[in-house]
């Protein structure tokens, strides 16, 4: 049975190709876009749009009226639009997806840490504890009638239709700058890794067959940023090899969360839960894909 879905992000790396799966499926989709462009762009795809953002209450509440299923795929850090749904939602009995990021999960060294975390072993350091209360508020509101769902994937990385985004692209664009994959430290530090397909294989999943107030974790192995460095010059042939730069560096390009939490930290995930739960069975890996 076809379902009315509302996403927000719907231009974006993730909620784009959340988008076309649901729509090539045969759902209704309406996509929450934040410029005219990205409008025409899903409407020239059979999808419907919505100019607007995430501070506008008064529409994410009509909108979430409308849709059968609401899936977060845009800011994941903003507390206010996720309030604001879960306040619209509540005794509705919809199913509302938040898409989350592992960095809730992390650990800051540029050596590898032993520990990997499942779903019930979170425990963030200071500067994700606003992560980790957004992920356990979509989690109560089951109590609330919501059938809420939060997926946390590790670093996402292949390639989407509307829109070639994410941190993969972005440091692939600051190597073509340099001419050499730039990379911290020793670059020992792991993160866990999926491919963007097989994330939304489990959001389709999860929409069809979770329990109100999950929480999955999506990964399809890891690697070592110093051994992601590499694989990302060989894909570029950039004419010098990859090479460690100075921290400062760094924060300046990136900004010290990001600096600390993925080219300086580690996050390193099991997703064994969706694996036995939902029957997930990611097919990509980090080293045989593009």
């Amino acid at each position: 049975m076809s379902k009315k879905i509302l996403i927000t992000g719907a231009a974006g790396y993730i909620g784009g190709a959340l988008a076309q799966r649901f729509y090539s499926r045969g759902d209704t989709v309406r996509g929450l876009v934040r410029l005219p462009e990205q409008v025409a762009q899903l409407e020239h795809l059979g999808m419907q749009a919505v100019l607007g953002t995430l501070d506008e209450t008064p529409k994410l509440e009509q909108h979430a009226a409308w849709a059968d299923v609401i899936i977060n795929a845009a800011d994941y850090e903003d507390a206010v639009a996720v309030s604001s749904f879960l306040h619209c939602l509540k005794g509705s009995g919809k199913s509302f997806v938040q898409l989350s990021g592992s960095s809730v999960a992390s650990v800051v060294s540029d050596e590898l840490d032993p520990h990997i975390f499942t779903e019930d072993s979170v425990c963030p350091r200071p500067g994700k504890a606003h992560l980790h209360a957004i992920n356990q508020q979509c989690i109560a509101a089951a109590a609330d009638d919501i059938r809420s769902i939060v997926i946390v994937p590790g670093l996402i990385y292949g390639p989407a239709a509307l829109k070639q985004a994410g941190f993969f692209a972005a440091w692939a664009a600051w190597a073509k700058e340099c001419g050499f994959v730039p990379y911290l430290g020793k670059a020992e530090n792991s993160w866990s890794n999926v491919h963007l397909d097989d994330l939304v294989d489990l959001f389709v999943l999860a929409i069809e067959n979770a329990a109100p107030g999950s929480l999955f974790f999506a990964e399809n192995g890891e690697a070592t940023l110093f051994s992601m460095a590499q694989q990302l010059q060989a894909q570029l042939k950039l004419p010098l090899p990859a090479q460690a730069l100075p921290l400062q560096t760094f924060i300046d390009k990136w900004g010290e969360s990001t600096t600390a939490t993925i080219f300086g930290g580690n996050s390193r995930i099991s997703a064994l839960r969706a694996r036995t739960q939902l029957h997930w069975a990611p097919r990509h890996t980090i080293e045989t894909s593009p």
